[in-house]
């Protein structure tokens, strides 16, 4: 988990740079910051600068890994939020980049959390479109376009929560049935190694590919392993 949260915070970084970068270049001329390119500067700057200390931090506090994704989220609503209003509100589009934080976070974050963030994110998301309607007098029906997007942000939560609950799973499952088998080969060894009998084992050409010392002293021959049995 603690390296997955790694990546995801190396994928805010870029966003971060990508836009600030955009910014400075293009200045409003790709539509990020076209309502407020200071504000758009400032927020890439401070979310990029965020970003960095975050990925410091989990070298240094390796710990709380719950509390350290929750930050991480609320950074990212808080910040895509802002960006979004500088953009010129939801007509932006910058409003799919949370479906984007919201899937990370919850392929990590056990299942109340996930839920959580999903209404983090639909809540900034309606509170934006909402002032761009009182104060900018928007139309009302602009609210479908916010509203359907809080819809997928908890659709998406939620299969993805449970898809990665099922991932965890079947990997604990594997590492379970790994330690067995790697038990289980171990005392095959040491039975085999105490025989008073010669064991080879062949793989389909009839090489050997693992003997016991016994073996290896009756037939007189050192090392066995990749020698034909007609040899």
């Amino acid at each position: 988990f603690w390296v997955s949260l790694v990546y995801f915070n190396l994928y805010r970084v870029a966003v971060a740079a990508v836009f600030l970068g955009s910014a400075l270049v293009y200045h409003d001329e790709l539509t990020l910051g076209q309502h407020n390119l200071p504000m758009f500067l400032t927020v890439c700057a401070g979310y990029l600068g965020i970003a960095c200390a975050f990925q410091a931090g989990m070298k240094l506090w390796h710990e709380q890994f719950n509390l350290h994704l929750t930050v991480h989220a609320m950074v990212d609503i808080v910040a895509i939020t802002l960006l979004m209003y500088a953009s010129g509100g939801m007509k932006s589009g910058l409003g799919v980049m949370l479906l984007v934080s919201i899937t990370g976070a919850s392929l990590v974050a056990p299942r109340r959390l996930t839920f959580l963030y999903a209404a983090l994110a639909s809540i900034a998301a309606l509170f934006e479109q909402g002032y761009w309607m009182l104060l900018e007098e928007t139309p009302t029906g602009s609210f479908l376009q916010p509203a359907l997007l809080s819809i997928g942000y908890f659709v998406t939560a939620g299969i993805t929560g449970q898809l990665a609950q099922r991932v965890v799973a079947n990997e604990e499952l594997a590492r379970k049935r790994g330690r067995e088998l790697q038990n289980q080969l171990r005392v095959n060894q040491l039975v085999i190694g105490d025989m008073q009998d010669g064991v080879l084992v062949l793989d389909r050409e009839a090489r050997v590919v693992q003997s016991n010392p016994q073996g290896a002293r009756l037939l007189g021959v050192e090392p066995l392993a990749g020698m034909a049995l007609a040899q």
